[in-house]
C-alpha cells in the first residue's frame, strides 16, 4: 500500500499450499490483486481494482454426497475480475 500525490495504490499476493485429502489432491494456488485510486478532490475519487490477475486462484475442496460413497471435487474460489468505482461524498 502506498500513496503518491493524488494516487493511492495497493498490491497483494495470497498463497495457499496444496494438500491431499482422502486420496484427492488440491494443488497450490495464489491470487495476485492490485488497485489504484485517484483522489480528484476531497469529495470525489475514482478507483480501479483487479482481482486474481494471473487467473491462478486458490481452490477449495467440496464433497458430492448424492451417492452412498462421497466423491470430492475442487472449485476456484475467485474468478478474474476488474472493478471500476466512483466515490462521491456529499
Amino acid at each position: 500500500m502506498g500513496s503518491y500525490d493524488q494516487f493511492d495504490y495497493f498490491t497483494s499476493l495470497l498463497y495457499k499450499d496444496g494438500y491431499t485429502f482422502s486420496n484427492f489432491e488440491v494443488k497450490d494456488g495464489f491470487d495476485v490483486n492490485a488497485g489504484t485510486t485517484y483522489n480528484y478532490n476531497k469529495n470525489l475519487s475514482f478507483s480501479l481494482k483487479a482481482e486474481n490477475l494471473l487467473d491462478k486462484s486458490i481452490k477449495s475442496l467440496y464433497a458430492n454426497r448424492t451417492n452412498p460413497v462421497p466423491s470430492y471435487f475442487s472449485l476456484r474460489d475467485e474468478e478474474r475480475a476488474f472493478l471500476l468505482s466512483m466515490k462521491w461524498l456529499f
